[in-house]
């Protein structure tokens, strides 16, 4: 459902071409054809995928990794914080 999630999104901006190749992973993982090993998820500035490549050795073998670029991360984090304390 997460992978569904995420194609719709990504259908919703625009990048269908992304979207359908997530929906393939979907079914691909559903049909037990996708093995995945490791998964990452990196919530970072509009740099996010640049840190990803940078820091992910090519010799990783069955990697997914989500990479979410914010233009302003702090502010997010400091408002999801807000009032707590």
């Amino acid at each position: 459902m997460s992978l569904q999630f995420v194609a719709d999104r990504l259908f919703e901006s625009g990048q269908v071409n992304v979207g359908e190749q997530v929906l393939k992973c979907a079914e691909l993982f559903a049909s037990g054809s996708l093995r995945l090993d490791y998964v990452g998820l990196l919530m970072s500035d509009t740099k996010s995928a640049d840190h990803v490549d940078q820091a992910t050795p090519s010799t990783v073998p069955r990697l997914a990794m989500v990479s979410l670029g914010i233009p302003d991360p702090d502010s997010l984090i400091e408002g999801c914080y807000s009032g707590l304390g």
